[in-house]
């Protein structure tokens, strides 16, 4: 709310209000999988690590309520065979492995909310923040700036066409004059996983660092872009199109 407050947005009316204690709690879980993510020797290692990290959000934000109990039978008839537990109220499908196996899938008849899903929830809020600081507090302060004092301003600027939780997408014209003071801006930002010979002279720095914006594509140019909603897009890299 505060961010939105900065940008403009007028505050009217507080129906209600959340409040708790925060404290840095998992920082030391994550700082140590970082670690070891940056000192890990092979993709596996690397994957591995970055997934015990995501994988803390993910289990905060289950939904309990698809939880489902799978009854293994080996036998139609009887009160523990597949028969009655189809007659079942909370039946939910069956998977026929052969004549003699049989997977019934049931619903939950009780439900308990074990997870912090307000964790999660704060993980959302920390990523669109960061996300539209970067946006509004970097991206749009920089490419006005350079329009102020930019003689040709119809050859100079930012669209955005695409923005996730944690990713935003860029149509970015530019041209020769400012290439370099944008990479100088650009290197504080970013954390590069660009070959080691690549066509920007970008050293490989600030691996695996959290916090840092990542460029998808290595370094090569985007050529073209079609978005339809969240998660549903694609684009064209050298010739290629990458489907998301």
């Amino acid at each position: 709310m505060q961010q939105c407050i900065a940008h403009g947005l007028s505050l009217t009316r507080i129906h209600r209000a959340l409040r708790f204690a925060q404290s840095p709690w998992l920082r030391g879980y994550v700082e140590l999988n970082t670690g070891f993510r940056i000192g890990a020797s092979n993709a596996f290692e690397n994957n591995l690590y970055k997934l015990m990290n995501n994988a803390v959000f993910g289990r905060t934000m289950e939904n309990v309520r698809e939880h489902l109990d799978v009854r293994l039978v080996t036998r139609w008839d009887g009160r523990y065979g597949a028969e009655a537990l189809i007659a079942k109220p909370n039946f939910h499908s069956r998977s026929i492995f052969s004549e003699d196996l049989m997977a019934v899938e049931l619903r939950r008849l009780r439900v308990q909310f074990t997870k912090p899903i307000y964790v999660g929830m704060y993980v959302l809020e920390i990523s669109k923040t960061r996300v539209y600081e970067f946006h509004y507090d970097y991206m749009l302060p920089l490419y006005r700036h350079i329009d102020d004092n930019n003689t040709n301003n119809d050859s100079l600027y930012c669209r955005l066409l695409y923005t996730d939780t944690d990713s935003l997408i860029y149509h970015i014209v530019t041209n020769t004059t400012t290439t370099n003071s944008y990479e100088c801006m650009w290197r504080t930002l970013l954390r590069f996983d660009y070959p080691t010979a690549n066509a920007y002279d970008m050293p490989r720095a600030n691996n695996c660092v959290p916090g840092l914006v990542k460029d998808e594509n290595c370094g090569a140019v985007m050529s073209e872009f079609v978005g339809l909603r969240t998660k549903v897009y694609t684009y064209r890299v050298d010739n290629s199109f990458v489907d998301r």
